[in-house]
């Protein structure tokens, strides 16, 4: 899961072997695509698609042989994006963008009813949410959503 920061997506509730968090700017790879668009991706071939950066995973090194990516968002605003990737003997499919699409927003609506009485939505941003305190939650969830999906991170 990638968060906004003033013009970076930050990794946060990562899972798998490596751990150690990123930041990129929203105007880089799928991820910033994604971000960007305010639209879900599946991309089949990452290596072959000239709009993924390779820079994850040489940091990580690891390969991603597919992934799909779905916007965090309410309404056109934004907050983050859910990644996973390496889907085992397959790529992914419409069904699991849609699940994943689903996964998100509840996590925005669970993020929103967290703070509602602190903050009205119409104050609501990044910087508001209690992400950190939910973290625990969304690794959770992305586990469940890995497994369910049957990806490997």
């Amino acid at each position: 899961m990638y968060v906004h920061s003033d013009n970076l997506l930050v990794t946060k509730a990562i899972r798998g072997a490596n751990v150690r968090k990123f930041s990129l700017s929203t105007d880089r790879g799928i991820v910033g695509l994604v971000y960007t668009s305010r639209k879900g991706f599946i991309v089949s071939s990452p290596y072959s698609d000239r709009r993924f950066d390779q820079l994850l995973d040489q940091e990580r090194k690891s390969i991603t042989n597919n992934m799909l990516c779905v916007p965090i968002k309410l309404g056109e605003t934004c907050y983050g994006c859910l990644e996973i990737a390496n889907k085992s003997h397959s790529t992914f499919t419409k069904e699991d963008l849609h699940l994943a699409t689903s996964v998100a927003k509840e996590l925005v609506l669970g993020l929103i009813n967290k703070n509602k009485d602190n903050f009205p939505i119409s104050e609501f941003n990044t910087k508001q949410m209690s992400i950190n305190i939910l973290t625990p939650l969304i690794k959770n969830v992305m586990i469940i959503l890995v497994k369910t999906l049957k990806a490997k991170e």
